[in-house]
């Protein structure tokens, strides 16, 4: 990675080296600019002619380099100033496109969410409905049990008269026919 970050793609970071490297060497010229003021100083001060002097010539062939690289810093300042601007454009519409997506998402999750609140709350309702019928159910199967069991107890009750029942008529019955053999055997009917 440049250390510029991801915002500018390698032939934009290219254009970012060559703008440094106009920077550098426009610092460097005025250096030589300052050196070249220098020396004139001291040219003039020793009432040198300035004219054939080598620093003249120096400073002409810098002061046209210098402009040379200004013209060229302003092109390339602006040219990235219109790259930065479009890249920008285009990351602020992605950005934005982004959120639409993502608010569009979190509507249909909240809409999930509220539809899911609705049918729990119903199911709910419903189940609380179901637990009152339930508790019915028991409490008429509760009857029931206690209604077989008084039922049983009867029928064990009717059973034990039924056999006390036929046990008394069989006695019956046996006393009837000995009265009937003892009644009969004394009118000399039965003889042994």
């Amino acid at each position: 990675m440049n250390k510029f970050g991801k915002l500018f793609d390698d032939r934009e970071f290219k254009e970012l080296k060559d703008i440094e490297e106009l920077f550098n060497i426009y610092e460097e010229i005025k250096i030589n600019y300052k050196i070249y003021l220098d020396e004139k100083q001291k040219l003039r001060d020793k009432n040198i002619d300035l004219k054939d002097n080598i620093y003249i010539k120096k400073f002409k062939e810098y002061h046209e380099v210098q402009r040379e690289y200004e013209t060229n810093l302003l092109t390339l300042g602006v040219n990235l100033k219109e790259k930065t601007l479009t890249k920008n454009d285009s990351l602020l519409n992605a950005a934005l496109s982004i959120e639409k997506t993502t608010t569009n998402k979190l509507k249909n999750a909240l809409r999930t969410v509220m539809e899911t609140r609705d049918l729990g709350t119903n199911t709910l309702q419903k189940m609380g409905e179901n637990k009152e019928k339930l508790t019915h159910i028991s409490a008429g199967l509760d009857d029931i049990d206690s209604e077989l069991f008084i039922a049983r107890k009867r029928i064990t009750i009717f059973t034990k008269r039924l056999y006390t029942d036929k046990l008394i008529i069989g006695l019956t019955t046996l006393l009837v026919l000995g009265a009937v053999t003892v009644g009969l055997g004394g009118a000399g009917v039965i003889k042994l």
